[in-house]
């Protein structure tokens, strides 16, 4: 039984229609595997009188050299409508196309004639082998042959083999070739069907025209569908994958190797090589398997990350070392308490940044309470509760420091200055970054600014922190004079 999800997909992707040019060089079948296909597709859907219309449009067949096929068939003239197990139908008309001229052939006494296409006028026989192939159906069936269907040898095909693909191929239309045999489970014809599939990049199958079965016919069908173009392909990543930058070394090699292999794929058989776009990865393994939407042409995979390689890039992103669950849980909870410690400054933080001075009040966890103490206030008692916490005060303060090369004598360094000012103009980073002495300028200024950033002595620091403490206690708005 033919395989009906086949031309299920084949309906939904030709949007119901689909017409078969029947293409290759003469002499090789191609009358024949329209016989076949019309009498298991075509004429046990067609109704009476459009059965009897299209058996007797079916083209003649023949041995020999001589020519038979002189003008385009059609079979039938209209499509005739299949009907498909899962509902709606898919027409179905085939056109056997004049052949590409091979060496060998015979046309007559009179030679090849002139044809005369709907879409032009008169065309010699070769050219209008080209432009029948190029303007026909919206899929094609390549037949050659063997040489042991016609009496044509194997070599005097491959000129016409050529041309026939060179037309399919400029007008984009999906194809497979069938080679035509006596006998297709045989290993000459196993070797052409080899030889013509590496030189063209397409399927090549073994194929008797005149007694194939609905086997052979299944799959003819199902190798056709898949030379239709893809539309689309959706790659499912890690989802911890997806939350690294694109510049990570595992983003970049995931998307790397996925828009290296898209690249090659034209037809939804080529997906095939997604399958193998992982091979010698330490991080990924390349999908066994995808989903493959025939219907609309489009493919799903799932890249599966090898073991080992999440901890790998975790520990990579993190700066430590974690190799299994124990030690990631372990710097789980390292990074737990460092949180904490952050959190509690990062609002003062913030605010020192933007104003140059924020406070980290103190927390429950902070407070000290002093024993109780009675007190006399005014004659009356009274009870002292005291309690202390530290507090941070945090200030950022605007270093400044500055390097002043002099380079050269009076006239020559005017000159230098120039010439700088001008290429700072032009390059700021450029001056910047530029050497005198084994340092760059950015360096020398950078090396000022840590001088004086920590050149505080110890001693005014202690003065400093004693002078805050003195101003939240017992300051209330009055005139400080610190003297260091």
């Amino acid at each position: 039984m033919l395989e009906q999800k086949v031309f299920e997909d084949i309906a939904e992707r030709t949007g119901g229609g689909l017409w078969i040019c029947v293409t290759g060089p003469v002499r090789t079948g191609k009358s024949a595997l329209i016989g076949c296909l019309a009498r298991a597709l075509v004429l046990p859907h067609a109704e009476e009188s459009a059965g009897r219309a299209c058996a007797e449009a079916l083209p003649p067949t023949g041995e020999g050299r001589t020519v038979r096929t002189l003008s385009p068939v059609n079979v039938p003239e209209e499509a005739v409508q299949i009907p498909l197990a899962g509902g709606g139908e898919l027409g179905v008309r085939f056109t056997e196309c004049v052949g590409f001229p091979a060496d060998g052939a015979e046309f007559g006494e009179e030679g090849a004639p002139q044809v005369v296409l709907p879409f032009s006028g008169g065309l010699p026989f070769g050219q209008a082998a080209d432009a029948l192939a190029r303007r026909t159906g919206n899929a094609a069936l390549l037949v050659t042959s063997d040489g042991s269907v016609t009496q044509l040898a194997r070599e005097a095909l491959a000129a016409a083999e050529e041309g026939a693909v060179r037309a399919l191929r400029a007008a984009e239309k999906p194809f497979v070739i069938l080679v035509n045999s006596r006998a297709p489970r045989g290993e000459a014809c196993g070797q052409v069907c080899a030889a013509l599939a590496e030189r063209y990049g397409v399927p090549a199958l073994p194929f008797d025209c005149e007694k194939a079965g609905e086997e052979e016919i299944s799959e003819l069908f199902e190798r056709l569908l898949f030379e239709f173009p893809v539309t689309r392909i959706d790659f499912d990543l890690p989802g911890w994958l997806c939350t690294l930058p694109e510049d990570s070394p595992a983003v970049a090699e995931a998307l790397g190797s996925i828009r290296a292999v898209c690249e090659k794929i034209v037809r939804l058989g080529d997906c095939a090589l997604v399958e193998r776009m992982f091979e010698g990865s330490d991080r990924f393994a390349s999908p066994a398997s995808g989903e493959l939407f025939p219907g609309s042409g489009r493919a799903r995979y799932a890249v599966s990350a090898r073991e080992g390689t999440f901890y790998k890039v975790l520990g990579e992103a993190c700066g430590a070392e974690i190799a299994d669950d124990v030690q990631l849980m372990a710097y789980m909870r390292s990074l737990g308490k460092a949180k904490a410690f952050y959190d509690k400054f990062a609002s003062a933080l913030r605010a020192a940044d933007e104003s140059g001075y924020g406070v980290v009040l103190p927390g429950e966890e902070d407070l000290s309470l002093e024993p109780p103490e009675a007190i006399r206030q005014g004659g009356r008692s009274a009870l002292r509760l005291k309690a202390r916490a530290g507090s941070y005060h945090l200030i950022r303060v605007e270093v400044e420091s500055e390097a002043v090369p002099v380079i050269g004598d009076a006239a020559r360094s005017e000159e230098i200055v120039r010439g700088m000012l001008e290429q700072y103009e032009k390059d700021a980073d450029g001056l910047w970054n530029t050497e005198l002495f084994g340092r760059t300028f950015k360096d020398m200024v950078r090396e000022g600014l840590d001088m004086r950033a920590g050149s505080m002595p110890e001693e005014v620091r202690k003065k400093m922190r004693r002078t805050i403490r003195r101003i939240v206690n017992e300051g209330r708005g009055g005139v400080i004079c610190i003297l260091l």
